[in-house]
């Protein structure tokens, strides 16, 4: 949650969202949340919503980030899927996804995704890590599969339980 000490100015950040792999219910709850607290409770004004996931930052890809807000995210919770679209893949390019960042001069990023992606989340901040950035990494798990390691649930899990199981007995 909010926390009292802040490494980063909230006038100087630019975040970034991006989410990655399969849907999931929740998804765009959790976009709607990160944009709310952030502009809300930090007073950050600069979020950028990155589209397809980490192929959103490759520029070959067309996919223009688009900016984001409280009223622009509002209502996104009623709807399914994922407000930035999703893809699978990319995240084996981690030196593209590190230079796009750079180029879009994000200092904070939240990469919203399963085990794959988180897998590549941690090599995203390795790279950053490495560079001497000043960049925040922050993972968000999400999986249908409940499959990931140290999350006793993920969002979107108990919907998707529920569904199958009522697929089931129907």
């Amino acid at each position: 949650g909010p926390r009292e000490h802040i490494y980063f100015n909230p006038k100087h950040v630019n975040a970034g969202i991006c989410s990655c792999g399969g849907l999931c219910p929740g998804i765009n709850d959790v976009i709607r949340a990160v944009v709310r607290c952030l502009y809300n409770r930090y007073g950050v004004r600069r979020i950028r919503g990155i589209r397809f996931g980490y192929k959103g930052f490759f520029q070959e890809m067309g996919f223009e980030p688009i900016d984001l807000n409280p009223d622009i995210v509002d209502k996104i919770h009623n709807t399914g899927g994922s407000f930035l679209g999703t893809s699978r893949g990319g995240g084996n390019r981690i030196t593209d996804i590190v230079d796009a960042v750079e180029a879009l001069n994000l200092n904070m990023l939240f990469i919203i995704g399963g085990d794959g992606t988180q897998k590549g989340s941690l090599e995203i901040a390795n790279e950053i890590e490495k560079r001497g950035l000043k960049v925040a990494v922050v993972g968000i798990p999400k999986t249908v599969d409940n499959d990931l390691m140290f999350i006793q649930r993920s969002f979107g899990f108990d919907t998707a339980v529920q569904r199958a199981t009522e697929a089931v007995s129907a």
